[in-house]
């Protein structure tokens, strides 16, 4: 059966649950119609979403309409949207580009983004729980050494330094978002044992470039995010590894 993601909105946008009864009254509500099937939900002010197998799925929405309104009789309520949730990703959601996931656990450095409001908003939030929402260990990530850095490979830590600054791949251009990606991956090359000759070939540069890179002054954070964002890509590979062959 298709996931689907059903919305349920009240009519005028007022409050669905007043007060912690009437949510409890909620939530109890929403497993009933979908027999089994809900996967996700989350009601916040006005509306509700969730997340259901469904082979009928309109009929599902309208069947959780009812039995909310029999748990909140008060509650009038628009007819529901429901659209099919389309989810398979390229590439294993702890590398996704297009989640926060990557700045959360300082994997990446994002112009503007912080984690810090959601550790205000969230205070007991620990990073290693963000790791079992995407279906890794759920334990400290511990930034990749030189030797993981050299196995990686020149073209492969520039690379790493543009997934850093969330940049297109290759760094192209000279802007300074691009400078400070260039001079994270010489950093890290240099680091990694590899000479300035091979660096300056991967980046199209001459070697003095690859010397006035290596003195660029970067973010303190730049490259733990480098190589926090390899031993990322080392802790998906080894899970990838160790799941149960199928089909």
């Amino acid at each position: 059966m298709q996931i689907y993601h059903i919305t349920i909105v009240s009519r005028g946008r007022r409050t669905l649950a007043r007060g912690e009864d009437e949510m409890r009254a909620l939530v109890r509500a929403l497993p009933r119609p979908t027999r089994g099937g809900l996967l996700l939900f989350s009601s916040v002010d006005e509306h509700a979403h969730i997340n259901t197998w469904a082979a009928r799925p309109r009929l599902m929405a309208r069947d959780l309409v009812r039995s909310i309104r029999r748990a909140l009789p008060h509650v009038e309520i628009e007819p529901p949207h429901v659209r099919p949730v389309e989810h398979a990703l390229p590439v294993h959601p702890a590398l996704w580009s297009g989640s926060c996931f990557l700045d959360l656990v300082r994997a990446r450095m994002l112009p503007g983004f912080s984690p810090r409001p959601l550790s205000l908003e969230l205070p007991r939030l620990r990073r290693q729980s963000l790791f079992e929402i995407v279906g890794l260990p759920a334990t400290s990530l511990v930034p990749a050494d030189d030797a993981a850095l050299a196995r990686e490979g020149v073209a492969g830590i520039i690379e790493l330094a543009a997934s850093v600054f969330a940049l297109p791949s290759g760094l192209p251009g000279r802007t300074p978002a691009v400078v400070e990606a260039r001079s994270l991956a010489v950093k890290a090359a240099l680091r990694a044992g590899f000479p300035a000759s091979e660096i300056a070939r991967f980046l199209a540069v001459k070697p003095r470039a690859v010397r006035r890179l290596a003195e660029h002054r970067l973010p303190p954070k730049a490259e733990p995010a480098l190589r926090t964002r390899l031993a990322l890509e080392e802790r998906v590979r080894a899970t990838r590894r160790s799941w149960p062959a199928t089909g």
